[in-house]
């Protein structure tokens, strides 16, 4: 299992973030305040697992309506608790145009932007027309204000 936790304000010694920062100081956070760690806290409190999202119909989540979910949890103003999820969970949440337009990881690669973009907007027609300027942090304010909208 995997844990994702918010690191955006400074950590307090001894809260579970803080220590799973000092047993996995490598963990990566692309390009949010969400660090991605590769293990879990054996103590962790109420987490939030992926794992367990099921839909009206009781089905579990998976495509879109799972990355959604998750999203709204990752754009909660003061998530303490963890975010557990499979490394099949996480490899689904990193090829989803919306996770990668949240994570702005394309470096040069300008016409990958545009295609996630136009695939967002397509679900999420209220966000801004694409333009040769969006920038890729605009697109992910545009997106983390339509997400806590919902």
């Amino acid at each position: 299992m995997y844990s994702i936790y918010s690191l955006s304000k400074t950590l307090i010694e001894g809260t579970e973030a803080a220590q799973m920062r000092e047993w996995y100081p490598d963990a990566g956070d692309k390009n949010s305040n969400n660090v991605i760690f590769v293990g879990t806290h054996p103590t962790a409190v109420n987490p939030y697992i992926v794992g367990d999202l099921i839909d009206a119909e009781g089905e579990k989540l998976s495509g879109d309506a799972l990355v959604l979910e998750v999203a709204k949890e990752l754009a909660g103003e003061a998530r303490e608790r963890a975010i557990h999820l499979t490394k099949a969970e996480a490899v689904r949440l990193a090829k989803s145009p919306l996770w990668r337009l949240w994570t702005k990881d394309y470096g040069e690669n300008r016409p990958a932007f545009e295609a996630d973009y136009l695939a967002v907007k397509a679900q999420f027609p209220a966000l801004p027309d694409y333009t040769e300027s969006t920038t890729y942090q605009q697109a992910a304010d545009w997106l983390l204000a339509g997400i806590k909208s919902i």
